[in-house]
C-alpha cells in the first residue's frame, strides 16, 4: 500500500502540475489505532510553479480525491499551509509529526521544522484538542450504545491536553504513549487496553455498551479541562514563512 500511495502522488504531481512537498498518514494509523478496514488518510503540502500565484482570480488552494482502496488524498497549497502554520493549526502539526511519511523534500521540511518552536501554540493546542473532545462526547457517546472509534476519538484528545497541562509541550501522535504518560489507575487503564483490542480487531463501525470507568474519567477531565487556561503566546513574525514560500516556489518552477 505505500508504494501505490506513492504513485497515486506521482501521478497527482503530473496531473495537477504540483510539486508534493511533505505527504503523511493521519488520523488512527497515525495514532496507531486503526481496524483493519480503516481509510488511508493521506495528508501533504504542494506547491506550484511561481507563475500559478500571479493571478487577480482566487485560486482554489485544497486537493481532495477519494481513491480505490480506501485511499483519501487532501492537501494544501503551500501558501495556505503557511498561513495556517503561523496560526498554530493542530492538523498541520500532526502531519508533520506523523510516523508515517509517503514523501518529502528534504530542504523544505527541515525548513518549516527548525520553524516550529517560533510559532508553535501550546494555547492554540489545548483548545483545538479540548473543543474537539467535546464536541465528539456530545456529538457520539451520549448514549447508551456507542462507537469504538468515537471513544478513542474522544479519549485522545482529552490525553492530549493532558499532555500539553503537564509537560508544556506538544502532545505525541502516538496515542499508547499519551495513555503511557498518564498514570492513569489500573482500572482505566484495562478498559482503554479492552476498547484498544476491539477497535483494531474489529471494523470502523463497531460499537458496545457505554464502559462506566471511562465515561465518568471523561466527563470529569472534560469538566475539569473547560476551566483550564494557558498563558497568552507571543505573535510571531511572518517574515521567516515569506521567505520560506518564495524561495520554496522558486526552486520548483
Amino acid at each position: 500500500m505505500f508504494e501505490l500511495i506513492q504513485q497515486h502522488l506521482r501521478d497527482l504531481e503530473a496531473s495537477q502540475q504540483i510539486k508534493v512537498l511533505f505527504a503523511a498518514e493521519s488520523g488512527s494509523r497515525a495514532w496507531g489505532f486503526e481496524s483493519p478496514d480503516s481509510d488511508w488518510d493521506v495528508r501533504f503540502i504542494y506547491v506550484r510553479p511561481p507563475l500559478h500565484y500571479l493571478n487577480v482570480q482566487p485560486i482554489r488552494d485544497v486537493i481532495e480525491q477519494m481513491l480505490p482502496n480506501e485511499i483519501d488524498l487532501a492537501g494544501w497549497d503551500l501558501p495556505k499551509a503557511l498561513f495556517l502554520f503561523q496560526k498554530s493549526n493542530p492538523s498541520l502539526y500532526e502531519w508533520l509529526n506523523s510516523p508515517i511519511v509517503y514523501q518529502k523534500d528534504d530542504e523544505f521540511v527541515d525548513a518549516i521544522k527548525q520553524l516550529i518552536p517560533e510559532y508553535q501554540s501550546l494555547k492554540a493546542g489545548l483548545y483545538h484538542y479540548r473543543s474537539m473532545a467535546k464536541t465528539n462526547f456530545h456529538k457520539f457517546l451520549d448514549q447508551p450504545i456507542v462507537s469504538h472509534k468515537k471513544y478513542l476519538y474522544v479519549l485522545r484528545p482529552v490525553l492530549a491536553c493532558q499532555y500539553i497541562e503537564k509537560h508544556k509541550v506538544w502532545p505525541p501522535m502516538a496515542f499508547q504513549e499519551l495513555v503511557h504518560s498518564a498514570n492513569l489507575p489500573d482500572q482505566l487503564l484495562q478498559g482503554i487496553e479492552e476498547l484498544l483490542a476491539k477497535k483494531m480487531a474489529g471494523s470502523e463501525f463497531t460499537t458496545g455498551p457505554v464502559n462506566p470507568v471511562l465515561q465518568e474519567f471523561v466527563i470529569a477531565e472534560l469538566d475539569r479541562l473547560m476551566l483550564l487556561s494557558l498563558e497568552t503566546d507571543s505573535n510571531p513574525d511572518q517574515a521567516p514563512l515569506n521567505e520560506l514560500l518564495r524561495t520554496t516556489a522558486a526552486r520548483n518552477h
